[in-house]
């Protein structure tokens, strides 16, 4: 993104006398139309287009022959969804309905698309083939071209920049096929189509050069501005940041002609960005007007580089399946997909050698700057180092306050130090003065360092659709447009990519086309399916009646392949269960959830945290008169000590795969009796007695409000001051002390919030 504007990049095989001057007015430059269609459309360039798309085949294309329509790219549902979203765009103006916001999922509030991985362009430039091919082998399709695009885009910028093919054929393989875009290929087509990046580099340093007329290169940058903005809007604000970063280091380090040059095309920069809003205008008002939620949508921390990752690949390379690395990786927080870290020590030691030989040139120091700004920015608000968190980073924290920005993984920022990596490598073994048999041996040994894992299978996924959605059989049992949850819930199941198979007859209480909203995660019952931890639900048959009648969910669909786990829950709602097609469906009619269709969030969150609360109290009240050890005290034995009322259901934590496997690593802690399924119970030395309940602020405040009078201290004491409403979903931990004389005055309290009174 560095607007480099050295001679020593241009790839003439002169040496111009006019280094200020621009390439066209040197000796022997050649025209900019002709240098344009030598760059990317001659056989060199076509060649390397064809080779980037036979390996992306070889590695990510050859475990789907065969069965395009039934697997694949990629691990998990993350590919459903974002099939899901690339057919939405079509059928929502075939059908007259508004793109921007959809109720087709978390139905009935339903739920603002303009803040998801929407990609309405990619929508619209495949919609005509996927209505005859099916959403599958379109995105198989497009997950080989993505790669094959951005290598070759890369690949184009590096032979603008050095003239040569085959070091740049290496730098478009070190950015198409860098750890980065590998991580991504397992799961995120929207962050694999970055192919605007190297492209948006290249105008920006021809735009700084004089190469093109100030009227093109505003028209170029609308261009390829709207195109990423249509494509992701996390990429386009990063990549604008970047560009910020990349200008800057430019005018901080550039000679006095190159800081004239850089500073000359910022206007017309400018110019780009406004025009581009106006063209973008409704799809900003969408993200807008239309409702979103303020700040992060992940926690950054497990989503940040490891500094360990950037010499330690993970599975996604073949070297990351070697025994030691793999001990190693396996430590790393997040997923294989967001830990995209990995340089190796063959591209560290190229960007030591071309900062050491090129240092004294202004236009190399900013780009090494730039490539060691992206590293640190991708490394978070802390360092992480083998899985363990260290001290905060400055840099980190104060990027997470930027709007929108502080939306994007940081992990992500890594695209961009792959560009400069893509820029140096290509330099570097385009350096005549090292010899030629050991440029090539170096380069060979670059690529081998970051082979893709080789394994076909690591790459794809089947499609496994139960023949209730495959044969249609769904319009036996559900009526068209109704609304239905499915289990496994939002992004631990497939009922998005089941909803797209049946053409979107139903409308589903959940989705994986955004997180869950924060009006439905505020649900004790949502909660539970969401299956983040263990989760005690007492009175559960209310808990999901309250949920179904609130949100007009007229039955409930099971994935038989987890009937086990969700049997005790759906139980509760005393109903005859309906088995076809590798479904269960639980239906409850009208009249049944009739007198539950006021029920809130807040009252039925309430419920659950003081019936949690007092099974603690009660329990704890029992052992104290059987003469239990109260210093060892856990929420376990006081729920075993006093009997709990029918209707409890306990609803085990979703197991996580292998991390090889895209399971998620989160912060390692020693597990702590004391926590238990959000309850905590604790007995201290001095006689006094901890009992807590995590849940959400407001709801927790009426916990505290019953049993204050009797406490001799709480926390957190902001819980005192919590009110309902607002787009908050603050949760924590209330913990409220008490002697043991104190707990005794509660028990009559706790026997009332068990009865449900």
């Amino acid at each position: 993104m560095t607007p480099i504007s050295d001679d020593s990049l241009i790839g003439q095989r002169s040496i111009s006398p006019a280094p200020d001057l621009p390439p066209s007015e040197r000796p022997g430059a050649v025209p900019a139309r002709t240098k344009r269609q030598r760059y990317a459309f001659d056989w060199r360039g076509l060649s390397a287009f064809a080779i980037y798309f036979a390996l992306a085949f070889l590695f990510f294309g050859r475990g789907v022959v065969g069965r395009f329509s039934t697997a694949y790219i990629g691990k998990g549902v993350d590919p459903q969804l974002q099939m899901w979203l690339m057919a939405w765009w079509p059928h929502a103006l075939r059908h007259g309905l508004n793109p921007f916001y959809t109720y087709a999922v978390w139905a009935p509030r339903g739920v603002n698309l303009t803040w998801a991985t929407g990609m309405p362009l990619l929508s619209f430039a495949v919609f005509p083939i996927v209505g005859v091919f099916g959403p599958v082998p379109v995105y198989n399709a497009l997950c080989l071209l993505a790669v094959t695009i951005c290598s070759w885009c890369a690949f184009i910028l590096c032979r603008y920049l050095t003239g040569e093919y085959w070091p740049s054929l290496v730098g478009g393989y070190v950015f198409g096929f860098s750890a980065y875009m590998l991580g991504h290929t397992s799961g995120h087509l929207f962050l694999i189509a970055v192919f605007i990046v190297p492209l948006f580099a290249l105008l920006v340093i021809r735009g700084a050069r004089m190469e093109i007329s100030r009227s093109r290169f505003v028209a170029g940058l609308v261009l390829l501005l709207a195109a990423q903005f249509l494509i992701f809007v996390e990429v386009f604000a990063t990549m604008t940041l970047f560009a910020g970063i990349g200008l800057t280091t430019m005018l901080m380090f550039g000679s006095s002609a190159q800081k004239e040059r850089t500073a000359s095309i910022l206007p017309a920069i400018m110019l780009s960005y406004a025009i581009t809003a106006v063209l973008v205008s409704p799809y900003l008002y969408g993200m807008i007007s239309l409702g979103y939620e303020a700040g992060p949508l992940h926690p950054s921390l497990p989503f940040s580089i490891d500094l360990l990752n950037l010499i330690i690949p993970t599975p996604t390379m073949e070297p990351g399946r070697l025994s030691m690395p793999g001990a190693i990786n396996r430590k790393f927080l997040g997923d294989i997909s967001e830990t995209g870290g990995y340089i190796g020590l063959p591209l560290i030691l190229v960007v030591i050698s071309f900062a050491r030989s090129n240092w004294q040139e202004r236009w190399a120091r900013g780009l090494v700057l730039f490539f060691l700004a992206a590293v640190l920015l991708s490394l978070g608000p802390f360092l992480l180092v083998a899985g363990h968190v260290y001290f905060p980073l400055l840099s980190g924290v104060l990027l997470a306050s930027i709007p929108v920005i502080d939306k994007a993984l940081p992990a992500r920022f890594m695209l961009y130090s792959f560009l400069a990596l893509a820029i140096m490598a290509a330099k570097w073994l385009s350096n005549s003065r090292t010899r030629r048999m050991l440029r090539i041996l170096f380069g060979v040994v670059i690529m081998l360092s970051v082979l893709p894992n080789l394994s076909a299978s690591f790459w794809n996924t089947a499609t496994n659709v139960p023949a209730f959605f495959r044969d249609a059989l769904y319009r036996k049992f559900l009526f068209q447009s109704e609304i239905i949850a499915i289990l496994p819930y939002s992004y631990n199941g497939n009922g998005t990519f089941w909803q797209l198979q049946s053409d979107w007859y139903f409308r589903l209480a959940d989705g994986y086309a955004t997180m869950p909203p924060i009006g439905f995660r505020r649900w004790p019952a949502v909660r539970a399916f969401l299956r983040v931890d263990s989760v005690a639900l007492p009175a559960a048959g209310e808990q999901l009646r309250a949920f179904m009648g609130a949100h007009q969910v007229s039955a409930v669909l099971v994935d038989d392949r987890e009937e086990d786990v969700w049997r005790p829950l759906l139980a509760t709602l005393g109903v005859m269960p309906v088995r076809a097609g590798g479904i269960t469906l639980y239906r409850m009619s009208p009249a049944e959830l009739a007198p539950w269709k006021n029920s809130t969030a807040l009252e039925m969150e309430t419920r659950a945290s003081r019936a949690r609360f007092a099974a603690l109290v009660l329990g704890t009240e029992a052992l104290m008169r059987s003469g239990g050890d109260l210093s060892a005290l856990t929420p376990a034995d006081a729920l075993k000590a006093a009997p709990l009322p029918a209707g409890w259901v306990m609803v085990p934590p979703k197991r996580q795969p292998p991390y090889e496997e895209g399971g998620l690593n989160l912060p390692r802690r020693a597990p702590d009796p004391h926590l238990f399924a959000g309850m905590w119970l604790k007995g201290e030395r001095d006689g006094r007695i901890e009992v807590g309940v995590v849940g959400w602020y407001p709801a927790l405040r009426g916990v505290l409000d019953e049993y204050r009078a009797a406490a001799v201290d709480f926390s957190p004491h902001e819980v005192a001051e919590a009110r309902a409403g607002g787009d908050d979903d603050r949760r924590g931990r209330l913990v409220i002390t008490f002697t043991a004389a104190g707990l005794g005055r509660t028990v009559e309290i706790a026997r009332a919030a068990v009865a449900g009174k």
